[in-house]
């Protein structure tokens, strides 16, 4: 298991996985028993990271993004009605190497519920927001290294962002760019 995260705080008894096998596990305390369903080969070679989509109402739909060696970063929404969770839209490429780190933006403050931020071994910044359909990236930074970890603030304003150098920065969106403010 590479990663976990709990859902959002309306379904605290639902946790993610992102496996090494490239699945993606999702667990429910149910009836004092743990339920699990999985997404199976999400990610060719492994899945690094898993996020939940902020919930919008009180019976807000499931959303998880994921990422993985494939260089990918994907969406998956929760279909009730069969019980499986069923990937919305094409796979979001914009790096060139493992992708190993995703988080979903918060629903509060400057950001949209439909804002992923994702960290690659290129050395990649990357933010998806959802436009209509489509899922449109920007480049946060290039480090020339690494990127291990990339995760919103509470309020979404900031991003943080570990690399290989064992370093911090931190980088918020001015205008249509994003500068380095650390």
């Amino acid at each position: 298991m590479n990663s976990v995260a709990w859902a959002p705080y309306a379904d605290a008894k639902v946790v993610a996985g992102a496996c090494a096998d490239g699945s993606i596990l999702v667990a429910e305390l149910s009836g004092g028993a743990w339920q699990v369903s999985t997404i199976p080969d999400a990610h060719d070679i492994g899945a690094m990271d898993v996020t939940w989509a902020p919930q919008v109402g009180p019976h807000g739909t499931r959303r998880l993004a994921t990422c993985g060696c494939d260089g990918a970063v994907k969406v998956w929404g929760f279909d009730a009605s069969s019980g499986t969770w069923v990937q919305e839209g094409g796979n979001l490429v914009g790096h060139g190497d493992w992708v190993r780190s995703c988080d979903w933006a918060p629903a509060a403050g400057l950001s949209s519920t439909a804002t992923v931020v994702s960290a690659g071994q290129d050395g990649k910044v990357v933010v998806w927001r959802l436009v209509g359909r489509e899922w449109v990236s920007s480049t946060v930074c290039a480090l020339g290294k690494a990127v291990w970890c990339a995760r919103w603030n509470s309020n979404g304003s900031l991003i943080a962002v570990t690399d290989e150098a064992q370093t911090v920065s931190l980088w918020k969106q001015v205008g249509d760019a994003w500068m380095n403010v650390s």
